[in-house]
């Protein structure tokens, strides 16, 4: 739920969750969103949101490079 809603007071939980569930990439991240809300991208600014950060926390990450996930144009792979 935190993905979905994306704000930036969310962060800091993101990031938590990531870490103590192993992650170590965006896809990671975006893939349990989807098995949560199978039939519900977050919002395009939701998903950029947490993109970003995830960036900024991973800047390695190429997991979502050369990927249009949810079809928004952007992604973290986009650089």
């Amino acid at each position: 739920m935190k993905v979905r809603a994306g704000r930036p007071k969310d962060y800091e939980d993101i990031l938590f969750l990531a870490k103590t569930l192993g992650f170590r990439s965006a896809r990671e991240v975006f893939e349990l969103h989807d098995e949560v809300f199978p039939q519900a991208p977050p919002k395009e600014d939701s998903f950029k949101n947490v993109c970003e950060i995830l960036q900024k926390t991973w800047p390695d990450d190429c997991s979502l490079e050369g990927t249009n996930r949810y079809a928004y144009g952007s992604s973290l792979g986009d650089r």
